[in-house]
């Protein structure tokens, strides 16, 4: 008797996880993710700080913005080589920070001038590699290299239109 309650409330609470685990947020991730979150224990003008502090010491571009940070990788050998460069958004509202960005062809410029059309919001998927989920990579191991700093949790979403993000 007392082995079955057991592995009927186990059910239960495994049932119960599952079921609430989407609404809050995947801790790895899924397909078509284009948004990384990590929770925080600080400040939001802290986090600022911490996160400054982490882009600084990985030589990362970023410019202060009036609804956050702007990140880019021009320069990066990595994904220059690939004739792209990423650029991102990191955003702390109330102890939780959002991650977000776009990859851009710097190579393929139209005669107008705009690369609008070059513009490849990130996302994950599990395919083979393209320029998205190399965006979306790159962000992610960003994302690691900030959790520690700001003593929080990674999880990824899903969001339709992800803000804008604007150039330097």
């Amino acid at each position: 008797m007392k082995n079955t309650l057991r592995s009927q409330l186990g059910y239960w609470l495994i049932l119960t996880s599952f079921s609430l685990t989407p609404s809050m947020g995947q801790p790895l991730p899924f397909e078509d993710a284009n948004v990384i979150f990590i929770t925080t224990d600080l400040a939001d003008k802290q986090a600022y700080q911490a996160i400054s502090q982490v882009l600084t010491e990985h030589s990362i571009l970023f410019s202060l913005a009036s609804d956050g940070m702007l990140i880019s990788t021009k320069g990066n050998p990595s994904l220059s080589s690939q004739g792209a460069f990423f650029m991102g958004q990191v955003s702390v509202i109330g102890g939780l920070v959002k991650l977000t960005g776009r990859m851009h062809l710097s190579s393929e410029i139209d005669s107008s001038g705009s690369s609008e059309r070059n513009i490849t919001p990130i996302r994950y998927h599990t395919g083979k590699s393209t320029l998205a989920k190399a965006g979306f990579m790159y962000l992610d191991g960003l994302a690691h290299k900030l959790r520690p700093v700001l003593h929080g949790v990674i999880r990824y979403k899903v969001q339709k239109d992800p803000q804008r993000v604007d150039t330097f």
